[in-house]
């Protein structure tokens, strides 16, 4: 795992865990917010992993 990967995988978790405390503060801004943090980490998780596929 590079420094971009490990990058986008503390951002997936990071919008993991705003979206919980959002869910279970009834906060649905935050909740949304997370979830939206949540997928760009997924999105720049496969992009990168895609370019290391494709170097091979």
């Amino acid at each position: 795992m590079n420094k971009v990967e490990a990058k986008a995988t503390a951002r997936r978790m990071k919008g993991q865990l705003k979206e919980t405390v959002g869910h279970v503060m009834g906060d649905r801004h935050m909740r949304v917010s997370g979830r939206n943090e949540k997928v760009k980490g997924k999105i720049q998780l496969a992009v990168e992993r895609t370019k290391k596929t494709l170097k091979h």
